[in-house]
Parts: structure tokens; sequence; C-alpha cells
């Protein structure tokens, strides 16, 4: 996984040998807007208009170049068709990677801004993705070896009715107990502990040695049962609405949406984004409630 990827220029062609393929960065200006690519998949277009490319050259072997940049403007549907096609390849060669690592973007949404899916919406692409995911590997050859650990990038400063801090993580696949919620306290180091010792990795620092390994979530009586992905009571492609039909908060909020740079994950300033999704989902008179957060007291 590189530290940045770009996205490959609009009508670049993708052919069978993708060893014989480069790429250029480009412009982040060069993104078009959301439903550009949404029309593209919807047309089964896609893959000639995505993609990314290693902003490592030693990272480029290990890194498909078909996967999407990192950019909210892009739908996960298109992500999770990348790796169904990933999954039919490696069908046919019976070989998987040990660790593949993928970043969706829609959860995050881009506010209210008018030319972008609601936040509603953009949250039903990012779960439908999750499933199809899910739903594609549990009906592979792979499943009953597979383990699927899901968390969210951060917090996102967000509150909840404990603490800002806090975060949501799935653990999915044959040997992971059903019908549990386990409250035991994880970080995301101990999610990575976890997969260090699944694939024999030696921690490398203080950290992750420290790092409680997530045993608990699993269980020594597999389940293969085969997963399929729900659908979506919300359309993916329901938009926010044009500035010229708001007004009040809805207008102001619409008009902080569009000024932000959706072209980079997590580049944008999260209090008022926190604020607006706050009222778009809970109505415009309602006050974002303040963090519970302890604090040690001080002298």
């Amino acid at each position: 996984m590189s530290s940045r990827s770009t996205p490959l220029p609009s009508g670049f062609e993708r052919h069978n040998s993708y060893a014989t393929q480069t790429g250029r960065d480009i412009s982040d200006d060069d993104l078009h807007p959301w439903e550009f690519y949404w029309r593209r998949y919807q047309q089964g277009k896609w893959a000639g208009v995505v993609g990314s490319r290693a902003a490592v050259p030693a990272l480029a072997s290990v890194i498909d170049p078909r996967y999407p940049v990192n950019a909210m403007k892009v739908t996960d549907q298109i992500r999770a068709s990348v790796l169904e096609q990933e999954l039919s390849e490696a069908e046919k060669t019976g070989h998987l990677p040990d660790l593949m690592v993928l970043g969706m973007t829609s959860d995050h949404t881009m506010g209210t801004a008018p030319g972008a899916p609601t936040p509603a919406a953009m949250v039903a692409d990012n779960d439908l993705a999750l499933g199809r995911m899910v739903e594609a590997i549990s009906k592979s050859s792979f499943w009953p070896s597979s383990l699927i650990l899901v968390v969210e990038d951060d917090a996102q400063n967000g509150v909840d009715h404990v603490d800002g801090h806090r975060t949501v993580a799935l653990a999915i696949g044959p040997a992971i107990r059903r019908g549990v919620v386990d409250s035991n306290f994880y970080t995301q180091l101990s999610m990575a502990r976890t997969m260090q010792d699944i694939l024999h990795i030696q921690p490398q620092t203080h950290f992750l040695q420290a790092a409680r390994a997530m045993n608990s979530v699993f269980t020594a009586d597999k389940d293969v049962s085969t997963y399929t992905a729900l659908t979506p009571k919300i359309a993916l492609d329901t938009m926010n609405p044009a500035l010229h039909s708001l007004s009040g908060k809805r207008l102001d909020a619409a008009r902080r949406s569009a000024a932000m740079n959706w072209n980079h994950v997590d580049d944008v300033p999260t209090p008022v984004l926190n604020q607006i999704l706050w009222w778009d989902n809970r109505g415009y008179n309602q006050a974002l409630p303040a963090s519970r957060s302890s604090r040690l007291a001080r002298p």
C-alpha cells in the first residue's frame, strides 16, 4: 500500500497485460464530478477512467493499477467491482495474496455539497460495496481460510454517546463468532497485531509488541455459510439539492460543503463537517451534542 496514489488520466485504456502499462501523476483538478464515475459504473465502462499507481516504485508490483485513487468522487461500487475481478482471476490460478489492503471513501461523505450524493446515499454506497466484497469472498474457494477485518481509518472526531475516540470495527470470516458484540478494549494496533500474529510476522515496534491481539473474536467451530449483500433502501444516486433551492442554515451548510476539498480524504475541517452531517441527519434545529469524553482533572 502506498502513502499516496494518483488517478490515471481520463480515457486511459487498460489491456490484459498490466506489466506493460505506464501511469503518470496528474493534478487533482483532473478528477471528474461524482456523476461522471457513477455513469461509467452503470455503463460498465469504468475501467478506462479510474486507477492508481504506486508513489513508491518498489511497491508497484503489489498494487492493482485498476483500483481507484482515494477520492470521494469515485463511487465505492467501482472498488467492489475491482475486488470481484481480482477474485475471479485468483480462482483461475488458485492463488490469492496472504494479505490484501483495500480502502474505501464514501463513508466520509461530501457533506451537503451540490453535485454530490446525500450523506445517507454515500454511506449506503459504502455499506453496499463492503457487502459486495464480503459476498464475493464468501462465495469463493478462498473463504474457508479467510479473515476480513474492517475499521474506519479514524473516528473523524465525531461524538457518540460515550466518547468521540470510539469507532466501529468488524471481524468477518468462518472462524469468527457469529451474532456477538465484543466489548473488549481494542485499538487499531490490536487489529494490526492480530494480522501479524496470523501471518507470523514479528512486531517491529514497542507499540505493536504491547498491543493486545483480538483473540476473543475467534471460535474453533468454523461456519462457512456464504453471505449475500443487502440491497440499500436508498438510491445511491440520491443527490444533494442545488443552492438555488436552499435558504438559511441549509444554504450555509451547502456552501461550506461545496468549498471543501473532496479530492483528498480527510482534507476538510472536521468540526464543520460534523456539524453539517448532524444537521442533515437530525434536523437543522438540533444542536450538535458536546463530547462526553472524560478528562483527567487538572490541579
